[in-house]
């Protein structure tokens, strides 16, 4: 009777350095198609949250003159990466402005900078306006503010 060998038989099967390159290649592509479709996501993602806070800062504004707070008007001044929330009116540095800046290449377009959007006390009534946020990836979005105060976008 023979013993088992310790050593291993040369016809076994085992992984050949063509697998393993295989393997790696297509682990390498998998991670750089997630890289792509997640780089693409995050931007998007700036570009709604930054449209999302200009909205807010809009409304913010608006319902601050309804409400009459501080018996004053207030406004947003848009400039072309950021925006700023002020009582009226709108002095540079005061401590009652709350400034927010766009990131990830978003901006505005379409209006001369630096603009004020003014709301009225108790009626919330401004100028017209309409104006575009875009990024540097082509998502643009069109933001419209009535003389009422309604703003849609």
């Amino acid at each position: 009777m023979k013993s088992p060998s310790i050593l291993p038989h040369s016809n076994q099967a085992g992984i050949t350095y063509f697998e393993v390159i295989m393997v790696i290649a297509l682990l390498t592509a998998i991670t750089s198609l997630t890289l792509i479709i997640g780089t693409s996501s995050f931007r998007g993602y700036q570009f709604r949250t930054s449209r999302e806070v200009l909205r807010s800062v809009l409304v913010t504004a608006r319902q601050n003159s309804l409400s009459n707070i501080a018996e004053s008007k207030h406004g947003v001044r848009l400039e072309a990466n950021q925006i700023t929330l002020f009582r009226f009116p709108y002095t540079t540095g005061t401590s009652t402005n709350q400034v927010f800046a766009f990131e990830g290449g978003v901006r505005l377009a379409g209006i001369t900078f630096p603009y004020d959007v003014v709301f009225t006390q108790l009626s919330a009534d401004t100028t017209a306006v309409n104006f575009t946020i875009t990024n540097d990836h082509g998502k643009t979005g069109t933001i419209s503010i009535s003389s009422e105060g309604a703003i849609s976008w």
